[in-house]
């Protein structure tokens, strides 16, 4: 009887938490239970009013430019951010900040000519990272620091001349890395033991 009582108990807070989401949605964007798309709206700054216990994010295809250090404030249960294919050219070094869950970002297709150090430091659960398609030229070592889960990353199609030596080696978790059609002219030190596909 208590079990049944729990599980109903849990039932209808899954509820009460989908009903919160579907109320506050945006109304340039979609709302599909714990998935936001506001994707391909011409948007040049994130909606305001995005509920803050979403898991998948969509924001690809839109005008943003700069993506500011409260712009993903308090999304502490967000899985997969894509912001693919805007005009970004900034990011503040706090932007990520709350995202602690986040699994995979993908920055693809963007402005993006560096990043801070420690711009990623929060991401201690990220797995997946797409930063190819930009105009990227150095790598250093504080760039990529606090991705201890991260076992793929795209850098191909930017204008990487420079990764910093041991940035990618300190990388445990790393399987995959596509750095193609950049300006490299020697192979960073690479962790080969581990990776399962490299592409340069």
């Amino acid at each position: 009887m208590i079990l049944l009582l729990l599980s109903y108990s849990f039932y209808i807070v899954l509820l009460f938490q989908q009903s919160i989401i579907i109320n506050a949605c945006p109304s340039v964007c979609l709302c599909n239970g714990p998935n936001v798309d506001c994707s391909n709206r011409g948007l040049p700054t994130i909606p305001y009013g995005i509920p803050k216990n979403i898991f998948k994010l969509d924001l690809q295809l839109n005008n943003l430019s700069i993506i500011r250090k409260d712009d993903f404030k308090g999304f502490r249960q967000l899985r997969i951010l894509n912001i693919q294919d805007n005009q970004i050219h900034t990011i503040d070094i706090d932007a990520f900040r709350d995202l602690t869950s986040l699994q995979k970002l993908r920055l693809n297709g963007n402005k993006l000519n560096h990043f801070a150090d420690g711009t990623f430091i929060t991401l201690k659960q990220l797995q997946r990272l797409d930063l190819s398609s930009n105009h990227l030229r150095v790598i250093r070592r504080g760039t990529l620091q606090g991705l201890h889960d991260i076992n793929t990353l795209h850098m191909d199609h930017n204008e990487i001349s420079c990764i910093e030596p041991e940035t990618i080696n300190e990388l445990k978790r790393l399987e995959i890395i596509t750095l193609n059609s950049n300006n490299l002219t020697t192979l960073p030190v690479l962790p080969l033991g581990q990776l399962a596909n490299l592409r340069v």
